[in-house]
């Protein structure tokens, strides 16, 4: 249903290597040979919910500077894959929608993406973070701004981006996994 109710010139298929076995998967590919539709399939790991958002978002983003339209359909894969689609869409800013007996397109929601959920100077923080940085070497580093950074680490703290540590006498702060991606999405050249 979802082929016929939302219209395209291209598909990108995201699955998971074991799923390009299935017959739902060929019949996809058959239909779209038929139709001569290009179809791309982007790989990813089903259970792996930042590296499918990380991959979703990395093909969101080649297609609109593509200036392909892009819209993203939630409905198939596992639970967390639609997840990860549906994060993908609200960072990247394009249409969702949810097939099932009839096409739902989903709300997008603002302020939603790596960009707008972080003020400047809580980027400009993260974006400072590499390995463990020492914390007083941070501070130094911020002259004049150093409060306005540690206000910064407890509110990227609170997020779950940074996390602290102490070793050798001395505090560490590093990234969280989430901090990570974070901090590799604020690095990306504008789109």
């Amino acid at each position: 249903m979802a082929m016929r109710a939302i219209p395209f010139d291209r598909l990108v298929v995201i699955t998971s290597q074991d799923n390009t076995f299935r017959d739902e998967y060929q019949d996809i590919l058959q239909i779209n040979r038929i139709s001569r539709t290009p179809v791309e399939t982007l790989m990813v790991d089903k259970f792996d919910l930042m590296g499918s958002f990380a991959a979703i978002v990395n093909s969101i983003q080649h297609h609109k500077e593509m200036r392909d339209k892009v819209a993203i359909n939630i409905s198939g894969g596992t639970v967390l894959l639609a997840d990860a689609a549906l994060l993908a869409a609200f960072q990247t800013g394009v249409d969702a929608y949810h097939v099932d007996d009839r096409v739902i397109k989903l709300p997008v929601l603002r302020n939603a993406s790596i960009e707008e959920r972080l003020s400047s100077d809580q980027r400009r923080t993260l974006l400072r973070l590499e390995g463990n940085t020492d914390l007083a070497a941070l501070q130094k580093e911020a002259g004049p701004e150093a409060a306005r950074t540690l206000k910064d680490l407890r509110t990227l703290k609170k997020m779950g981006l940074v996390q602290v540590g102490l070793g050798d006498g001395v505090t560490w702060v590093s990234l969280t996994r989430m901090g990570e991606y974070y901090r590799k999405a604020l690095q990306r050249p504008s789109r």
